[in-house]
């Protein structure tokens, strides 16, 4: 199986590389945040998500367009967000599980090895907010000008408040005449208690671990050649063997299976000898909890956050969110209410992991599958939306792009309704394939071959309701599919 081609004529470049890692559930931002959804695709009520904030961050003149990597699961939504945006994405490259942040930055460089690029990369996670891209470009420029003296450069926040909550990084102290602007790294410290991060600051050569770090691609190869030989040469056969799906690059699934590899800061950070270390002193945040959320948020007179179906009266300093329900709070303080599609949590807002143990616990219920998957899942072809949710029937909002279809299909163990609410609906019905207009409505009996279309160009909107003893995603037979997937 050959490489993926590279749309990108490389060589000897001056341009950097952006690698976005796009996974995880973030389990503290439950149940906002859940498996299929993951916060990278959230906005928590700005205008653009975290991951199109930070696909703008690495944008400009200085920049390639950027490669992210993401779990099979998530392609539709980057996609879609990247769109949304107007960028073009010189790669989506797509894991079949989580193999560690390791394994998804060697995914990305043997791809840019493979094809001939020859220049600095920076690597990123896709849910970090900073206020300023200007002053954030600014050093990470900085940073590319002493990749060939260093193995890797790592991106240090100046901390603001004792945290136990980042891992640090300690530098070595620098003779007063020594101007530059990259320290050298003496060691690393993963999440220390409260006590010992206020010694760490107090030191003055301790900073916040922000894991971006940026290094010329053909040094780092040769850093992992060495230091993670097994998980580089996996990684190699991964993308040599991949395959392209629709705009996607699918990496050899066996391949990736076989890797077992620490994460970057373990395997290759603190593992390296010659690590330097660039500062970023402006707004920083990593949005991992509801602390953190609220941190970053403009609030009201009484500093509270309030997005969505939500009112406070008599409350400070809490944030209170929405999407659904209406929620309504008072005489609290200092709270995190967060109602998402099925579930409603409550704790306190300086509690960094009561909603991941809350999660823990709902999860380990009968009714598990109802607590990782988000009410609203998106699709090549739009998106539906989980109304609700029965033993034996289950109602959808289903929105289908213009010009597109889903595939050509049957159900063994349901049937379906369908009822037009906006737009013009092509369906096919075994052998009949006629137009529905808004409040028209047909019948999908059980085992029967269907298809539903739009050929307009304006967004079709239907109610499913599927009725049945059995009402999984899987239970679906695709004969014909415009993206791959029969």
């Amino acid at each position: 199986m050959s490489l993926p081609e590279s749309p990108y004529i490389y060589g000897k470049d001056d341009l950097i590389v952006p690698v976005i890692l796009c996974g995880g559930f973030g389990r503290r931002l439950w149940p906002l945040s859940r498996p299929y959804w993951p916060k990278p695709f959230l906005n928590f009520g700005a205008t653009e998500s975290l991951l199109q904030e930070t696909v703008r961050r690495f944008s400009g003149p200085n920049f390639h367009a950027p490669i992210i990597i993401c779990n099979e699961e998530h392609r539709f939504g980057v996609a879609t967000q990247l769109h949304e945006i107007g960028v073009i994405p010189q790669a989506i490259i797509l894991e079949s599980k989580s193999a560690g942040t390791t394994a998804a930055t060697l995914f990305a460089c043997q791809y840019l090895f493979q094809n001939g690029y020859q220049g600095n990369v920076i690597v990123s996670p896709a849910d970090h907010h900073v206020d300023s891209t200007e002053d954030f470009q600014h050093v990470v420029l900085e940073a590319c000008k002493v990749t060939l003296e260093h193995e890797i450069v790592l991106l240090g926040i100046s901390p603001t408040r004792a945290a136990d909550d980042f891992g640090y990084i300690s530098i070595y102290p620098k003779h007063e005449t020594d101007l530059t602007f990259t320290h050298k790294v003496e060691s690393f410290i993963e999440k220390p208690s409260i006590n010992d991060a206020q010694h760490l600051i107090e030191t003055g050569r301790s900073f916040w671990n922000s894991g971006v770090f940026i290094f010329d691609l053909a040094l780092f190869m040769d850093l992992a050649e060495t230091l993670v030989p097994d998980t580089n040469n996996d990684a190699a056969l991964a993308v040599s063997n991949a395959n392209i799906n629709i705009d996607f690059i699918r990496l050899d699934a066996e391949s990736v299976e076989q890797i077992k590899c620490p994460s970057f800061d373990v395997a290759i950070a603190e593992s390296a000898t010659n690590v330097g270390m660039v500062e970023f002193n402006g707004n920083w945040r990593d949005m991992g909890t509801w602390q953190s959320v609220w941190d970053s948020s403009q609030k009201d007179k009484d500093g509270n956050v309030l997005l969505g179906n939500s009112i406070a009266n008599a409350t400070t300093n809490s944030i209170v969110m929405s999407d659904g329900i209406n929620i309504g709070v008072g005489n609290m303080d200092g709270i995190a209410i967060i109602a998402s599609g099925n579930h409603v949590t409550v704790s306190m807002l300086n509690d960094p992991m009561m909603s991941s143990h809350l999660a823990d616990i709902q999860s380990q219920d009968s009714n598990a599958e109802s607590t990782l998957t988000p009410t609203k899942l998106h699709r090549v072809w739009g998106t539906f939306e989980i109304i609700r949710t029965e033993p034996n029937f289950q109602i959808k909002k289903l929105t289908i792009k213009p010009g597109l279809r889903l595939s050509l299909q049957r159900h063994q163990h349901r049937s379906e309704h369908w009822i037009v609410l906006s737009g013009c609906a092509t369906v096919t019905i075994g052998e009949k394939t006629e137009a529905l207009l808004p409040s028209q409505s047909t019948f999908v009996p059980q085992g029967t071959l269907h298809r539903l279309a739009n050929n307009s160009s304006e967004p079709l909107i239907i109610i499913e309701i599927q009725t049945g003893n059995y009402l999984g995603e899987d239970d679906i037979e695709r004969i014909e599919d415009d993206y791959n997937r029969a």
